[in-house]
């Protein structure tokens, strides 16, 4: 299999790919190999959702509030580099990852849906 990199044509409109799955099932590993392949930019949205949970979490504010999550989300300063996520000038990079911010990610999903735009699918 080869390595080819697809060169961006600078008229051409972005492109955006979106991958979904559960849990562990490989989304990030797959999403920066194509990125990489397509010579596209990668943006690790779970990384922001989780981003938004720590500042919720730092706040003492409860994580299935959705109406105060999204208020939250409109307000903090949250920047996303290759390998690292700051929020409000704190590198949470390791906290999202860690057991309190899955925890919050986890019961906030539930209270609001995988979107966070309403209840959950059964």
């Amino acid at each position: 299999m080869s390595e080819d990199v697809v060169e961006p044509s600078p008229t051409a409109p972005p492109k955006v790919i979106a991958i979904d799955g559960p849990a562990g099932s490989g989304k990030s590993t797959v999403g920066k190999a194509l990125a990489r392949r397509l010579g596209l930019e990668y943006l690790d949205t779970g990384a922001m959702y989780r981003g938004v949970t720590f500042a919720v979490l730092r706040r003492g504010l409860d994580p299935a509030d959705a109406d105060t999550g999204a208020s939250l989300a409109r307000d903090i300063d949250i920047e996303v580099g290759s390998d690292t996520l700051v929020v409000d000038g704190v590198d949470a990079t390791v906290d999202i990852r860690g057991p309190e911010v899955t925890r919050g990610e986890h019961r906030g999903r539930q209270r609001r849906g995988p979107l966070g735009d309403g209840p959950p699918s059964t």
